[in-house]
Formats: structure tokens, sequence, C-alpha cells
């Protein structure tokens, strides 16, 4: 009996704790990806460099001092416009592509292949990591859990729950359910471009 309670206490919840990390990693990722491919129809295979963008933006901003709780503030605001040019400037020109789908991946695969090379140019091909903000531990029946990665995974969930209201709860997010079938909501005066760039702005954030 207490062999099982030592292998649940000491095995398996920690690894349901890294599991539960992870998975509303994944989820976020997938948020995004799911969002422009419905909405747009564009297969985004620069997603991962878009993420890894706002990381190596933050991270001169901390050497020169600014706080990492306001960088969890700062980063989203600075790669909405990034996000937004990217998909005017990119997006919407082979959008009307009679091979949208491949033509899409092949660009934005391109994409990242250059944005990754221009990240390592700056900063090298070594890691870089900044440190844990939120140090120790909680202990939640018997299992003691590390504050940040439970701060992941509520803060993570409270952006999943956030999401889900925004498309489905308000208005812009009934534009952005509605612009799926372009040609009706132009015919209806939504402006069709708008949305989609903002919307993809808002999935690189």
């Amino acid at each position: 009996m207490f062999e099982v309670l030592d292998y649940v206490q000491f095995v398996l919840a920690p690894q349901v704790v890294t599991g539960l990390t992870l998975g509303v990693a994944v989820i976020l990722v997938a948020l995004g990806l799911t969002i422009i491919f419905g909405l747009l129809d564009v297969i985004n295979m620069s997603h991962g460099e878009f993420y890894a963008l706002g990381a190596f933006i933050a991270l001169p901003l901390h050497w020169m001092g600014v706080p990492f709780w306001a960088l969890l503030v700062l980063i989203p605001l600075i790669m909405l416009p990034i996000g937004y040019i990217v998909e005017r400037l990119l997006i919407q020109r082979v959008f009307n592509s009679k091979d949208r789908h491949v033509t899409t991946l092949l660009l934005t695969f391109g994409f990242g292949l250059v944005l990754e090379d221009v990240i390592k140019l700056i900063f090298g091909p070594n890691p870089h990591r900044i440190e844990t903000p939120i140090r120790g531990s909680v202990e939640i029946f018997g299992v003691f859990i590390p504050n940040y990665r439970l701060f992941l995974i509520l803060a993570g969930g409270a952006v999943i729950a956030a999401t889900a209201i925004l498309v489905y709860r308000t208005k812009w997010g009934a534009i952005v359910r509605a612009a799926f079938d372009r040609d009706m909501s132009a015919s209806l005066g939504v402006p069709v471009h708008r949305v989609y760039a903002i919307a993809f702005a808002f999935e690189q954030r």
C-alpha cells in the first residue's frame, strides 16, 4: 500500500504536473495554428519562429532592466504590429493564388528559416535563458509543485479561456468566425482584409 502511495506521490504526480505544463504550452500554440488555418485557410509554418522572435525581443529588454512581469505585457503588444505587417506584406500577396495551401506553406516555411537565421546571426547559436522569476514550491496533497510551473498552468489556462470567450462570446469573435465566408462577409461591409490581418497578428503575439 505504501509503495503505491509513494509511486503516486513521487513518480506519477510530478509527471502529471509536467504533462499539464507542456500540454498548456502545446494548446496555446495549437490555438494560433487552428485560428489561422480555420479562418485564413493558410498553413503557417513560421508559427514557432514568431514565438522565438518574441522571446529574443524580450531578452535584450530584460538585459536592460525591464522587469519580467512588464515583458509579459509589452512583448505581445510589440508582436501585434509585426504580425500585422507580415500578413499584409507576405500572406496577402499570395492569398488569392490557385494553390494557396502549397504557396503559403512554402512562403511561411521560407520566412521561418530566414527569421531563424537572423536570430542566430544576432544572438548566436547558443541558448539563452532568463532567470526564473518565481521561486520555491507549494505542497498540494503531499505533492511538491514548483511555483513557476503552477503559474504556467494557471496563466496558460486563463489565456485559453479568454481566447475562447473572445472568439465565441464577443462581437469581434463573431466577425472573425463570419469572415470565414469571405465573399459574403465582404458583401455585408466587413473589412475582410483587415480582419484577416488582425487575426493573424493576434495569433502571433
